[in-house]
């Protein structure tokens, strides 16, 4: 773990604030977790809008038009908006 582990100089917080979208929804999440769980002291409200904000710039607003509160709705949502933004080319 002191060999390949992360060090106390990473800063995770700082990589997750940074994080944006630019493969599928579900790459995204993935980078995104692994981050989060990394970083100590930040809350749901912090997650959920960094998540969010973090998005394609096409699928933020349809995921903020329904104000979700958890992860996992806002996981959902991005979901669902990339499907139907798919559907329609």
């Amino acid at each position: 773990m002191i060999h390949f582990g992360p060090s106390d100089y990473e800063d995770f917080t700082g990589a997750l604030t940074k994080l944006h979208q630019t493969t599928i929804v579900k790459e995204y999440q993935n980078q995104f977790e692994k981050l989060a769980n990394h970083t100590e002291g930040l809350d749901n409200v912090f997650f959920t809008s960094f998540f969010i904000n973090g998005l394609k710039e096409e699928i933020i607003p349809k995921v903020k038009m329904f104000n979700p509160k958890t992860m996992m709705d806002a996981i959902a949502l991005a979901k669902l908006a990339k499907d139907k933004a798919s559907a329609h080319r």
